[in-house]
């Protein structure tokens, strides 16, 4: 699906180039939209004020919804070339509920080579595994995932498609979704099916774990849910089992191959009232402070947040130094919130740093880890996901560390969470006093289940010393009571949190 510009209308304010999460829109007096980078997600139609702004093929809408399709699909995830755990568990209750409905469980493999793994997915319960191998699938991609996925699914056309929530799965699913015009029902952990009607009868955790909530897909196709791994067992593998293997070709654009490409990306940059461009001998700590999943670098500065009054006061009434504040964008590009790290090590910190006055002497590499004490990353949501891979990754230049109602997307589980930070620890030689972790979330935070897990497995290692005193250690989560998902909230943990930091 395609959007359109209807250039009579559009009055060329930006708001679409603000709204885009993949940079696919430019403005040239009025808005041109990249068809080839657009994924059809509708966030621009959402935003633009006069209307001016459609998604072609709409008017096809009921015929997809009509379109219902046949079989349960899982989507396989690999680890060194072999399927990991979550898969063979979704293929047994995929199974299952398969044969109540009396269709079929496929298996879905994308991978630079199929190896022997079509038959241990058949003998892991797969009735047909649907192959797509290209050299060009060693490694995960999103965009290159969910073209040869999307192609695949117009060809044979699933009744519902299963992916386990990881940080993989969690990365495609939505993409997926958004493309294919499907609901999405995230973090299962109970599934069922509608045997008359074929509906996916999908559950998951609401309202911070209190209760359970059953969704229904019943309008589009393919039905689309992520489930949590570890909730289901996988079935004993059966070497005697017999399956169909289809080889599937598909076109993909490698959005990575012009390496060439260079793309303009902006970030809004607060500077205290006192700052005086002519004084170079005063220094400023920095904090880099990241927005959520369908934002932009607009948002936190933006006039429903109003950030920067909050920063004004707590400056002015001496709750802090004044500092600067960054809101930089993983958007645009090939960058998402889990890889960000790399373009805020080589551009951003240079660019902010290189301009204005901070603790970095200059802006090499050297001068930069210098300074790291004088440096901190936090974000929100899906900037909460992009703060916990800038630790895991920038421990070498960033000193603190505030993640807001998100979890690190490395490994399945609380342990594999907390395990992978602990290691990059280890890696870096840093002292627990080298380094602090300021967490925050609301109980009825959607956020909440998969967070606290990982703050849980944390305190268990040697590397996280938890208080609520920074004093005598370098951790600390806090769970507001009744908060929920939302922007207003933050500003309450940025304001609880923001005190703690810069302390050496």
């Amino acid at each position: 699906m395609a959007m359109i510009v209807d250039k009579e209308t559009c009055v060329g304010c930006g708001a679409c180039v603000a709204a885009c999460p993949v940079g696919a829109i430019s403005l040239e007096d009025k808005a041109c939209i990249d068809a080839d980078s657009c994924i059809g997600c509708g966030a621009c139609v959402n935003a633009c004020p006069v209307g001016a702004i459609s998604a072609e093929g709409a008017v096809a809408k009921k015929e997809v919804e009509n379109n219902h399709g046949t079989d349960l699909w899982v989507v396989t995830e690999l680890e060194n070339g072999e399927p990991v755990g979550v898969t063979y568990e979704l293929i047994g209750v995929a199974s299952d509920l398969a044969a109540k409905a009396g269709e079929q469980c496929c298996a879905v493999l994308v991978a630079a080579e199929a190896g022997d793994v079509p038959q241990k997915l058949i003998a892991a319960g797969a009735d047909k595994v649907y192959v797509i191998a290209d050299e060009k699938f060693a490694d995960y991609n999103t965009d290159l995932y969910t073209d040869a996925i999307c192609q695949l699914i117009d060809a044979y056309k699933p009744s519902a498609l299963l992916i386990g929530a990881t940080a993989d799965g969690r990365d495609l699913a939505p993409r997926i979704a958004a493309r294919k015009m499907t609901g999405l029902c995230a973090d299962c952990t109970e599934l069922d099916i509608d045997v008359e009607n074929k509906v996916v009868e999908w559950t998951r955790p609401a309202l911070g774990g209190n209760i359970l909530a059953t969704i229904l897909c019943n309008e589009t196709r393919p039905q689309m849910g992520t489930v949590r791994p570890k909730v289901f067992k996988a079935k004993p593998m059966d070497a005697t089992r017999t399956g169909e293997v289809i080889n599937f070709t598909c076109e993909t654009k490698n959005h990575l191959a012009n390496n060439d490409t260079t793309y303009q990306k902006s970030a809004l940059v607060y500077l205290p009232a006192c700052y005086d461009a002519n004084d170079t001998e005063t220094k400023y700590n920095v904090l880099y402070l990241m927005h959520g999943g369908g934002e932009n670098e607009n948002t936190i500065f933006s006039s429903d947040v109003k950030f920067n009054n909050m920063l004004d006061h707590m400056i002015q009434n001496g709750d802090i130094e004044p500092m600067i504040v960054v809101t930089p964008t993983f958007n645009g590009g090939n960058c998402t919130a889990q890889n960000f790290y790399n373009e805020f090590r080589q551009s951003v910190i240079p660019f902010v740093e290189g301009k204005y006055s901070t603790y970095a002497e200059s802006t090499s590499a050297e001068d930069i880890a210098a300074s790291r004490m004088h440096r901190a990353y936090g974000g929100f949501s899906m900037g909460a996901v992009s703060t916990w891979a800038v630790m895991e990754n920038c421990l070498d230049i960033v000193g603190y560390y505030m993640p807001l109602s998100g979890d690190h997307w490395s490994g399945n589980s609380g342990d594999d969470k907390a395990r992978s930070i602990a290691n990059a620890i280890d890696k870096s030689g840093l002292k627990p006093n080298e380094y602090y972790i300021m967490c925050a979330t609301g109980s009825d935070d959607i956020a909440y289940p998969n967070v606290t897990p990982q703050i849980e497995a944390m305190k268990k290692y040697s590397q996280f010393k938890y208080t609520s005193d920074f004093s005598q250690g370098n951790f600390y989560y806090m769970v507001a009571p009744s908060l929920t998902h939302w922007w207003g909230y933050v500003r309450h943990y940025v304001y609880d949190c923001l005190p703690y930091f810069f302390h050496e």
